[in-house]
């Protein structure tokens, strides 16, 4: 048994290790860099620190990126939530056919759901031409805006909450139910007070899984963002391929993992305590 608990640690070590400890050792290293004329020259320099302190527009962008991101992820949590609510209360046979038809979207890539999605929402769609037919004007926010942005993220993320809270309500959903129903317990009062603490890691799960992925991904922003649902990756992304600026773009990634880190931990502290 021991010697079982010892591989399976030094698997996780070892994986840890080549995944997150290596990369984001060279990451530092490189942020030292110099950098001048689209060449970056081995030194220790803080003079790409100094730059980000110096310029608040990367701040900026990183607090817009987890305001858009927290709200994309509460709407995808709820939704993602209610739809496993949902798909629990069918007859027994037709849950996992319902499930697979959820989840058959999330095996397409990122970027094809987006260009599907941009598609509907640009302004010379067939979409905003039935709007146009019945009389009303088309939202401008669908399109380039932190809202549209916002939009794209949840698109791409909504099926992770659906899964981990299906996966836990069908552990607590039929048994907790029916004894609290039976003792007079109102629907909505049931969900509040016994389905909603009982699956709080799920919920909890599926807001960090949809938050972190929204900050650090470029795409959603890139695609339905345009210049004013802009994000922190954007910006990474334009540093480092227009101007080659690697060490600086290092930091920002520095700026980024930081960020992701400290918003898991501070809202799975909050879940802990909470729970208590």
């Amino acid at each position: 048994m021991r010697l079982r608990l010892n591989l399976s640690g030094m698997v996780v070590a070892a994986l840890l290790l080549a995944v997150v400890v290596i990369p984001t050792f060279f990451l530092i290293i490189i942020s030292f860099w110099r950098y001048a004329d689209y060449d970056m020259t081995p030194a220790l320099t803080l003079s790409n620190y100094a730059r980000l302190i110096e310029d608040d527009t990367y701040f900026s962008l990183l607090l817009q990126s987890v305001a858009v991101s927290a709200a994309a992820a509460t709407a995808a949590t709820a939704l993602g939530g209610a739809s496993a609510y949902a798909i629990l209360r069918l007859p027994q046979p037709v849950r996992m056919p319902v499930l697979i038809a959820l989840a058959a979207p999330f095996l397409v890539g990122e970027v094809l759901r987006l260009v599907g999605l941009r598609g509907l929402l640009d302004p010379a769609s067939a979409f905003a031409a039935a709007i146009h037919s019945w009389g009303y004007t088309y939202p401008s926010w669908l399109m380039f805006s932190d809202q549209a942005t916002a939009l794209g993220i949840v698109q791409s993320w909504v099926t992770v909450p659906v899964i981990l809270c299906y996966a836990s309500l069908s552990n607590t959903l039929g048994r907790y139910e029916a004894i609290a129903a039976s003792l007079g317990a109102r629907p909505g009062h049931i969900i509040s007070r016994i389905l909603l603490p009982l699956n709080l890691p799920a919920v909890a799960a599926s807001f960090v899984v949809v938050l972190i992925a929204g900050f650090t991904s470029a795409l959603p922003a890139d695609a339905l963002g345009g210049a004013r649902g802009a994000n922190l990756p954007v910006a990474i992304g334009t540093v480092i391929k227009d101007t080659a600026n690697w060490p600086f773009g290092a930091v920002l990634c520095l700026l980024l993992l930081l960020a992701s880190a400290a918003s898991a931990f501070t809202l799975l502290r909050l879940v802990g305590r909470w729970a208590r």
